[in-house]
């Protein structure tokens, strides 16, 4: 397992313009924001806050909810190429369980997600500190980066289990450029939450990708919250609930433990359904 797992990690960082495409992706939508969003956030908590220093927090954890989604999708493609290469084949003939099989796979797209995701948060705080002259507290970066590790387990174990579906190149294609659009969708960089149709906003939350959105914004965007203090209760509530930051649930909202518990237990679920789906295909080719 863990010989496998650094094969595919080799292999990811070998294609150095794979890892500089990987990178771009999250700065393509920070420039797009600078060009598009900023100043967006309404002039309602002007007189309390810097609305353009919540609103790049709030794209932050954003782009760090999608970017595990489109660089383990990167990873897993070395999983399609070795399916048609019958690479594959020859890690079923090994003493390698199905279990050990999954887990290297996932372990790779974890380690380059994880390393790209960090990446991407020390960059966009030196755009946050040359640009707005802020930068976050060395708690909120233990907090961020707790929820990185658990953002990118769930999406890892999500993806491979997509990715276990996809038989040919072309049809990896296909799916990697659709959940890659959909993707900014549901973590709410392309429209904020409160935008979307009532009925998107009832069911987004189920998506483990829009829960580790939320997170990392309650996260990246506390401190600003918390001058917020003097502003009307409902003002408060209603900015949160438009950024996407907190989502209801039967007469309240969707608390902390929750989404952490439901990222955690979402992770499982998938690498326990990849190995299951593993293990079909096996008995279907003996």
């Amino acid at each position: 397992m863990v010989a496998l797992m650094k094969r595919n990690v080799r292999l990811f960082f070998r294609d150095r313009m794979t890892v500089f495409f990987s990178l771009l992706s999250s700065f393509i939508l920070i420039g797009l924001y600078f060009l598009f969003l900023e100043g967006t956030l309404s002039s309602e908590v002007a007189e309390y806050i810097n609305p353009d220093v919540i609103m790049f927090n709030w794209l932050i954890a954003g782009i760090l909810a999608i970017s595990s989604i489109s660089t383990t999708l990167t990873v897993f493609g070395i999983k399609v190429k070795d399916d048609e290469k019958d690479i594959t084949k020859d890690f079923y003939s090994t003493p390698i369980s199905k279990g050990e099989l999954a887990a290297g796979y996932i372990g790779a797209a974890f380690i380059v997600s994880l390393f790209i995701s960090l990446t991407t948060l020390v960059l966009a705080e030196l755009i946050m500190y040359f640009y707005y002259g802020s930068v976050i507290d060395l708690l909120t970066l233990v907090k961020v980066i707790g929820l990185i590790l658990l953002t990118v387990f769930a999406n890892s174990a999500m993806m491979y289990f997509i990715i276990l579906f996809l038989d040919s190149s072309s049809a990896y294609s296909v799916a990697s450029s659709l959940i890659g659009s959909v993707s900014g969708f549901l973590a709410g960089v392309y429209i904020p939450f409160g935008f979307l149709p009532s009925w998107l906003q009832s069911t987004l939350p189920f998506i483990p990708t829009t829960q580790a959105a939320s997170l990392l914004r309650k996260v990246l965007m506390a401190n600003e919250f918390q001058k917020l203090a003097d502003a009307p209760t409902e003002v408060i509530i209603e900015v949160k609930e438009t950024l996407g930051v907190i989502f209801p649930f039967r007469e309240g909202y969707v608390t902390t433990g929750q989404s952490i518990l439901y990222l955690f237990v979402s992770g499982l679920i998938f690498y326990l359904l990849a190995v299951w789906k593993l293990k079909s295909e096996d008995k279907k080719t003996k």
